[in-house]
């Protein structure tokens, strides 16, 4: 007797493995799409003309749909490799459900491209920016805690401050992540966590792809990455050109670590293992700060540039970054004012462990600085009443005269203000 559960778990199986929908079968079939979920749901069973064509559309023979025999499609040799292919496209058409429901996101089922549009009405030269990020260090901490949505946060945040920094608004994110295949709950809140921060900051979602790899990865692990494309007027781009001698330098306050800073980081808890455990204030682990998200900062900047504010803007690894100084005129330099930067706990337990020398913490981290607003002195005051809307921040600098200093364009002066 025929199974009719197993032939509808069957049919579903082929039909996702060609990436369509119940209702792209029946268009093809010329039926209702309840008569493809009847089949599926095991209620019914199709006829014997409508099991050839089912097979002809799969591309497999009726005796796979009938007797559940795989060889057809290969997909015994995917579970053979560990991969569970029915679970995994389950998990994708419930991440597929995630995506933002905006008429700009044209396309974003899983494998296959994105298809968005944005307005660029008031643009006169309107460019497109692509940036791909990955958490780096950071994540393997992250995996090993459980922060998988936090990494996805600061991953994300990362991304779109990247993409800020020439004066450019993100648009929209695609997350990809290859994993162990068998932690769905892990994968739901890593694509929850990312849609949450685009929603947070007027960004389109289009989904978290899922490479499933047991045989690379433990069941937890993945490794992270996402795409985030931004749009900007090419005349109004921030490139740093406009900075002159006496602008100020604002920066805006982040909780969460670079990842840049996390080989030094690791360097240091290779030295004093009982770091990761450690409380930094009697109350927050140590651990848990180095995994707090970073901060993304697009509202903020976004009323800064409606305004045309900025001559320069910088996302630091850290507070004396060298990699800034590309986006530096040339003649001027920037003085970073170490007295004026709020230390936060996490930095004062660094130092009080005595595993980094204060004079050189400014060249290691980012000291809570998320990011670097370089803005006219008449603007200044403005500027720090809009940002001071979504953050703390402060003055801590300002662009002079290029001193020749032998680290670069960018020194630091004074002591830090324990």
């Amino acid at each position: 007797m025929l199974d009719k559960k197993k032939i509808g778990d069957t049919i579903a199986l082929y039909r996702k493995e060609m990436g369509m929908t119940q209702k792209e079968l029946a268009d093809v079939l010329h039926i209702s799409y309840q008569a493809v979920s009847k089949w599926e749901s095991g209620t019914s069973l199709p006829t014997v003309e409508m099991l050839c064509e089912i097979a002809e559309v799969l591309g497999v023979s009726t005796d796979a749909i009938l007797f559940h025999e795989k060889v057809m499609s290969g997909t015994d040799m995917y579970e053979k490799a560990g991969v569970d292919t029915i679970r995994l496209h389950m998990l994708k058409e419930q991440l597929e459900i995630l995506a933002s429901e905006d008429e700009n996101l044209l396309n974003s089922r899983y494998l296959e491209p994105v298809i968005y549009r944005t307005d660029v009405s008031d643009m006169k030269e309107p460019v497109h920016a692509l940036m791909v990020t990955i958490p780096g260090s950071k994540a393997k901490l992250a995996v090993e805690r459980g922060f998988d949505r936090e990494i996805c946060a600061d991953v994300a945040a990362n991304g779109f401050n990247f993409i800020l920094t020439y004066g450019m608004k993100p648009v929209v994110l695609k997350g990809m992540v290859v994993c162990g295949n068998n932690n769905n709950e892990q994968m739901r809140n890593m694509a929850e966590a990312l849609k949450k921060i685009c929603e947070e900051n007027g960004v389109m979602f289009a989904g978290m792809e899922i490479g499933a790899q047991p045989m690379h990865y433990k069941p937890d692990e993945y490794r992270l990455q996402v795409g985030i494309a931004g749009v900007g007027d090419r005349s109004r781009l921030v490139t740093g050109e406009a900075m002159r001698e006496g602008d100020v330098l604002i920066g805006l306050m982040t909780e969460g670590i670079n990842a840049a800073n996390y080989p030094v980081l690791k360097m240091l808890m290779d030295k004093k293992p009982e770091l990761v455990h450690a409380k930094i204030d009697g109350e927050h682990y140590f651990s848990d700060e180095l995994l707090k998200p970073n901060v993304a900062f697009c509202q903020a900047i976004a009323c800064l540039l409606k305004e045309d504010i900025p001559h320069g803007i910088f996302k630091n690894g850290n507070v004396v970054d060298k990699r800034m100084e590309r986006r530096i005129p040339q003649g001027l330099g920037i003085r970073i004012e170490l007295e004026k930067l709020p230390v936060l706990p996490l930095y004062r337990f660094l130092l009080e462990q005595g595993l980094v020398e204060e004079s050189i913490m400014p060249y290691c981290f980012q000291m809570g600085i998320g990011m670097m607003v370089a803005v006219p002195e008449e603007q200044a005051e403005n500027a720090m009443d809009m940002l001071r809307r979504y953050h703390d921040c402060y003055v801590i600098g300002r662009v002079e005269k290029d001193r020749k200093q032998v680290y670069g364009k960018m020194w630091a002066e004074g002591k830090l203000k324990w």
